[in-house]
């Protein structure tokens, strides 16, 4: 009886709890929305044109639902009822340049004082997963007859709070593809539409809730498992600085508690043997990954769920808990990965490969001193600079974010692909190549696998996957890349690095690559760059690499092993952390 009475009160509490903590919450977004309707008035009436504008920046979304039955999905509009005799229409705009947007119908209009209500709608048939997001537009006309568009990205806290973690409940699947509203992590609002991916199918997603309540009791022994889980990117590869520190590790401590987390298909293709290897989807993979302190990646943290990582599910969330040690994939400085910097809840520690780098990571990605272990980079240790051809080039162009889910038809349509095929079939290239008896190699970066059939229609060029870096850097005479930090690797070795940076390329802003290679932005600029001397030398660049020594995968080792009191799991999810952050703010 006593004991039942406990339990209540305890009930009572707990209930008690999460009603503030829920308080708190919807404070915070009411906060957000008076202050983001604040600023939009501020401005003021300084003429028609900024009147209109700053009106039509103060719509906001404050309702969405779509039809059971129905493809129709419905959007809530909350804007100035002054703004309304200047809209000329609504409409969703993709963030690919590649495909049209879609218009958007009214269906209805309430006044209320000074704000006006308007519901919209659009057919989910129409959107395209060839597109990642697509935002919601607002078209005005102004008393001088100008147009001017909005994108409305703004939401109430009843939006807010019905999205969170994120809108994927109120999805809408159609044969292989999944739409739904989300909110992204700066609070804009957007339609999100991609391809379902295995590792979300029901199965998967059953098994994962039914071993999470299987190793509930057993969530409490997660400091005292101490078990770590390595990966690298959608646990598709075991090549970089991760695997490499697995393998390692295994002969150093082979009773320890570690593991490497992989897909089945690459693990065969790999024809890894290892017993502490765990197969995503399976039981033993989601025990293990529950139970796990440690994650430790070439990678972000999410990648451990392979292509499941684009949602944030139970599983992400419980993710965003482990303490995530970055590994790194490449030495850094040549572009900038804000997705990196401290505070993004992504990455707890990480290494550096020199002291440049750890200067770089403590001034411009913000991390404590103490979180960052210099070490060099374990990929090093696998550099063989007795292979080196003079009859060797390497192309390792890096991923560019505005050719991302196209159709092949489309990709070879990107200034991209049109680029480098012009100059692979370029007669300057082929007489260069052939007088100088020259083999030139392209390495496709992981998320090019997607267009490799286009890859394949190049001439004069062997194309290689990214698992082949390691041989074929070691083998070159001269990198040509564009932000890649597989630059790095090169200068290492003391070889020569070319950046090919052509006019319509994505900008990364990051170091003056002046300093460590040679910029060109044209097909006859690289080639004659390919003929030409270096201009840097080896003993010039050295400063970016100390301390330079070998066995640097032992050195990473070593550092885990000593710091691995400072490791501590997190109390609370990503996304409470940054809520409760705001908050005290």
């Amino acid at each position: 009886m006593v004991v039942e009475q406990l339990d209540k009160k305890h009930q009572k509490l707990k209930a008690a709890h999460f009603q503030s903590k829920r308080i708190q919450i919807i404070n915070f977004f009411k906060s957000i929305d008076t202050q983001e309707s604040t600023s939009a008035l501020s401005t003021g009436i300084l003429d028609d044109h900024t009147h209109v504008l700053s009106m039509s920046e103060n719509a906001k979304i404050i309702n969405f639902w779509n039809e059971r039955n129905t493809s129709e999905f419905f959007i809530k509009v909350q804007i100035d009822t002054n703004i309304t005799p200047y809209i000329v229409g609504w409409q969703l705009t993709p963030n690919n340049d590649n495909l049209m947007g879609i218009v958007v119908t009214t269906k209805g209009m309430a006044e209320k004082g000074k704000k006006t209500e308007i519901l919209v709608s659009f057919s989910l048939d129409q959107i395209k997963s060839v597109a990642q997001y697509w935002h919601l537009m607002l078209t005005v006309r102004d008393h001088q007859g100008q147009k001017h568009i909005t994108t409305i990205t703004k939401s109430n806290w009843k939006t807010k709070i019905k999205l969170l973690p994120d809108g994927y409940r109120h999805s809408k699947k159609y044969k292989d593809e999944v739409i739904y509203p989300t909110i992204q992590s700066n609070m804009h609002f957007v339609i999100e539409a991609r391809q379902i991916t295995k590792y979300e199918q029901v199965k998967y997603i059953r098994r994962s809730w039914q071993a999470y309540s299987l190793v509930l009791i057993f969530l409490p022994l997660i400091r005292y498992l101490n078990i770590w889980v390595f990966f690298e990117k959608n646990a598709t590869s075991a090549h970089e600085n991760a695997w490499l520190t697995f393998k390692r590790m295994r002969e150093m401590y082979p009773q320890r508690l570690i593991y490497y987390a992989i897909t089945r298909d690459t693990k065969s293709k790999l024809n890894i043997t290892d017993k502490n290897i765990i197969i995503l989807g399976t039981w033993k993979y989601y025990f293990i990954i529950y139970l796990t302190k440690l994650l430790l990646s070439s990678e972000t943290r999410y990648h451990v769920l392979g292509d499941s990582q684009f949602h944030r599910s139970m599983l992400v969330n419980k993710m965003s808990k482990k303490v995530h040690i970055f590994l790194q994939h490449g030495m850094n400085g040549i572009k900038d990965v804000p997705m990196f910097h401290y505070g993004h809840g992504q990455i707890d520690f990480l290494i550096a490969a020199s002291n440049w780098e750890k200067e770089l990571i403590v001034k411009e990605w913000h991390y404590p001193d103490n979180r960052v272990f210099v070490t060099g980079l374990p990929r090093w240790d696998e550099l063989v600079p007795e292979m080196f051809s003079r009859n060797v080039i390497t192309f390792m162009p890096t991923w560019q974010p505005d050719i991302a889910n196209l159709t092949q038809n489309m990709f070879e349509n990107t200034a991209f692909y049109k680029t480098y095929k012009t100059l692979f079939e370029s007669s300057q290239f082929v007489n260069y190549m052939s007088q100088n008896n020259i083999d030139a190699h392209l390495i496709l970066h992981p998320k090019f696998l997607r267009y490799s059939q286009s890859f394949k229609k190049l001439k004069h060029v062997t194309i290689n996957v990214s698992s082949d870096i390691t041989t074929l850097i070691s083998k070159s005479q001269i990198l040509v890349t564009d932000y890649s930090s597989t630059a790095w690797d090169s200068l290492y070795l003391g070889r020569k690095v070319i950046f090919f940076r052509y006019a319509d390329l994505h900008n990364n802003n990051g170091l003056n690559v002046n300093m460590i290679g040679t910029v060109v932005n044209d097909s006859a600029s690289l080639i004659a760059a390919l003929i030409e001397s270096n201009d840097h030398t080896h003993s010039q660049l050295e400063s970016y690499f100390e301390p330079k020594s070998p066995n640097n995968t032992q050195r990473v080792i070593e550092k885990l092993m000593i710091n691995q009191k400072k490791f501590k799991i997190h109390t609370f999810t990503y996304l409470n952390r940054k809520l409760i952050k705001i908050i005290k703010r």
